[in-house]
C-alpha cells in the first residue's frame, strides 16, 4: 500500500524540509536554531554557542547566520572581555576595529592621560616640563593653581631700637610655595646693624641669613635709603600658614623707619 504524505510526517521525527515527495535534511536539534538550507525546500541546523549572551549574527546572504561577538560595523564593540578595570576605552585601530583599552600607568594614582600621537593608544604618565603649557588669557592664575600669587606690603613703618617688628604678612594656604620679600629702611641715624627676614613667628627674625634673612652695616642717610631683599625660599606647607615679613634695627640716633613687600608665588 503506498505511503501518504501525512502518514510519512506522522512517523518522522522532529521538523524537517518537504519536498512535496519526500523529507531532506536533519531533524532539528534540542537548543538549535532552524534556518533555511543551502537548497530549496531544505532546513538547516545553527547551533548555540557554549557561553551566554552570545548573539546571532548575519553571515551574509548565502552562509548561515552564527553565534558570535557583535562587531563594531554591527554596532557592537568587538571586543570579549575587558581585561582591565577602570582603564578607559578607546577607538580601535581602525574605524570598525574592535574597542581597546588604555591601561598603562592606570595603577599609579595622580598621573593624567595622555596622548601618544594618532596611531598609538593614549597612557597616564608624568607631563615633562615643556608639556606643562602656560595661560595666554592675560588672567592672573586663580586661588590653587600653580603660579598663583600672594603679596603684601606696608607704607613707612616706624621702628624701635632693636626690636623685631611685622612690616607685612601673608596667609598660605597648603601646598608648595616660594616666599620673598624686599623692602628699605628710612632715616636719617647713627646705626650700626639693620635685618629683613621672612619668617612663620610674627615679630621673630628667622636668624638663617643668606637664607630667610639678610643683614646690612651700613645705615640710611637722609639721601640714600637702605635697601634689603631676601631670595625666594621654598615652603611646604599642609595647612594654612602665616609668613611675616620682619624688620629689625640696630642703631643709637635718630628715626628709623622701613616701608616693604611680601611675595610668595605657589609653585606645587
Amino acid at each position: 500500500m503506498p505511503t501518504s504524505a501525512n502518514s510519512i510526517n506522522e512517523s518522522t521525527t522532529g521538523i524537517v524540509g518537504f519536498t512535496g515527495t519526500g523529507f531532506t535534511a536533519s531533524p532539528t536539534t534540542q537548543y538549535n536554531i532552524q534556518v533555511g538550507g543551502s537548497t530549496s525546500s531544505t532546513l538547516s541546523n545553527v547551533a548555540p554557542s557554549s557561553t551566554s549572551a552570545i548573539p546571532l549574527l548575519s553571515q551574509g546572504s548565502s552562509s548561515n547566520p552564527t553565534f558570535s561577538t557583535m562587531v563594531v560595523a554591527g554596532g557592537g564593540t568587538g571586543v570579549v572581555t575587558m581585561t582591565t578595570a577602570y582603564a578607559p576605552v578607546c577607538a580601535g585601530t581602525s574605524a570598525t576595529g574592535s574597542l581597546q583599552v588604555a591601561s598603562t600607568g592606570l595603577s599609579t594614582s595622580g598621573l593624567p592621560l595622555v596622548s601618544n600621537g594618532s596611531s598609538s593608544l593614549p597612557s597616564f604618565t608624568q607631563l615633562s616640563a615643556s608639556e606643562v603649557l602656560g595661560s595666554t588669557s592675560g588672567s592672573a592664575p586663580s586661588a590653587g593653581v600653580l603660579g598663583e600669587r600672594l603679596t603684601a606690603n606696608a607704607n613707612i613703618t616706624p621702628l624701635s631700637n632693636n626690636v623685631a617688628k611685622n612690616i607685612a604678612s601673608i596667609a598660605l594656604t597648603a601646598g608648595v610655595w616660594d616666599v620673598s620679600g624686599m623692602g628699605i629702611f628710612y632715616g636719617s641715624i647713627t646705626g650700626t646693624k639693620f635685618i629683613l627676614g621672612i619668617s612663620s613667628n610674627s615679630a621673630t627674625l628667622p636668624g638663617s641669613d643668606g637664607i630667610n634673612q639678610v643683614t646690612r652695616p651700613t645705615a640710611p642717610t637722609a639721601s640714600s635709603d637702605a635697601g634689603l631683599t631676601v631670595c625666594p625660599q621654598r615652603v611646604t606647607i599642609s595647612g594654612t600658614t602665616t609668613y611675616y615679613l620682619v624688620a629689625q634695627g640696630t642703631f643709637s640716633a635718630g628715626t628709623l623707619g622701613f616701608q616693604g613687600i611680601i611675595t610668595a608665588t605657589r609653585v606645587g
